[in-house]
């Protein structure tokens, strides 16, 4: 069986966004995060599903993808270890109209929004 990368202070200062957190932020991200390997194309939400769980990628990237009425889709966003999964939530949207995927197999970081929330 394959353990679990365990989540630190180190492994947070991947993620150039988790490097600028208050201590007591980052006390709950270590609290309630988690890391783990995300498989290349693996979808981490789906259209108007509500987000649950915020994703730093650490060492690859993630992909944002909108579907459009006619059922195609398009590639609009990639994030790297400079942003988050959630940008959506950031601008109100628990259910977005976009969805994100793994686009190299990714060592992410997850842990739900409250963690965020003062």
């Amino acid at each position: 069986m394959t353990s679990r990368p365990v989540l630190t202070v180190a492994a947070l200062q991947r993620s150039l966004i988790l490097r600028g957190l208050l201590k007591s932020t980052i006390d709950r991200v270590l609290e309630t995060g988690s890391l783990e390997a995300l498989q290349l194309r693996q979808q981490i939400y789906d259209v108007e599903e509500t987000i649950s769980d915020v994703y730093f990628p650490l060492n690859a990237v993630l992909s944002i993808v909108a579907r459009m009425e006619d059922g195609s889709e398009i590639e609009i966003g990639t994030i790297g270890r400079e942003g988050m999964s959630a940008f959506p939530l950031l601008m109100g949207h628990r259910a977005p109209q976009i969805y994100a995927i793994a686009k190299s197999v990714v060592l992410r970081l997850g842990c739900p929004p409250r963690c965020f929330v003062n």
